[in-house]
């Protein structure tokens, strides 16, 4: 079929919709289809907004001589997937860290991205995808003590949290990373595109009624992952 007659979509595949990601450098990967043999070119336009407007610009151009199957097999030095195929890279990389794309926590961040495929002997298909994500952490879950735990030394109460559960992703969506498949594929030579920092600040506090009027105990500390 004639690929210029062919609808073309697009998604932003990662991170997913709605979703929170605890990472400071968060990349950003879109999902398009059909794959075609006869695209040459592909320049990617993606807008990340955050609440007083403009937070990052990125452009990004990919070239494939002979067609982005040839053009990824050569860069994962074996033969794609179509699932390898379909997602590109259109955020930042280690490489052009740090700056305006370290996202920041409890921060609500838009996406759009405009996506320039050019085809083998002329003309060009576009697709568009938008999403929308939060930098941080879902709610922690109290491990110990136990509720309704009655201790006779009050001055050795441990208390352990499970940082945080995360929400099933949507069926055809990414959870907290992308898989493995698509990350092999995205990062190409930069083997650190992916590096999962995690640094939050959590705040401990105990008090002697449910209203949290009278605080016994108030404890604050950084909460770092490398």
């Amino acid at each position: 079929p004639n690929p210029l007659l062919t609808p073309m979509t697009a998604n932003i595949a990662y991170p997913s919709q709605g979703s929170r990601v605890p990472f400071q450098r968060v990349p950003i990967i879109a999902k398009y289809e059909p794959v075609d043999n006869s695209y040459r070119y592909l320049t990617t336009t993606t807008q990340i907004n955050d609440q007083q407007g403009l937070h990052d610009l990125i452009e990004i151009q990919s070239n494939w001589p002979e067609g982005p199957d040839a053009a990824l097999q050569q860069q994962i030095s074996a033969p794609p997937t179509l699932t390898q195929l379909q997602h590109v890279q259109i955020g930042r990389n280690l490489a052009t860290f740090p700056g305006a794309a370290e996202v920041k926590a409890g921060t609500v961040y838009t996406v759009n991205t405009t996506m320039n495929f050019e085809l083998e002997g002329g003309g060009s298909k576009t697709a568009m995808a938008n999403g929308v994500f939060t930098r941080g952490l879902y709610k922690p879950i109290l491990r110990e003590p136990r509720l309704d735990t009655v201790f006779l030394n009050q001055n050795r109460i441990r208390f352990r949290f499970k940082t945080s559960d995360t929400i099933p992703p949507v069926a055809g969506q990414f959870g907290l990373l992308p898989s493995a498949e698509v990350i092999k594929a995205v990062k190409g030579n930069t083997p650190n595109l992916f590096k999962a920092e995690v640094l939050e600040r959590y705040r401990l506090e105990v008090a002697a009624d449910a209203n949290f009027d009278s605080i016994v105990v108030r404890h604050s500390d950084m909460l770092r992952v490398e």
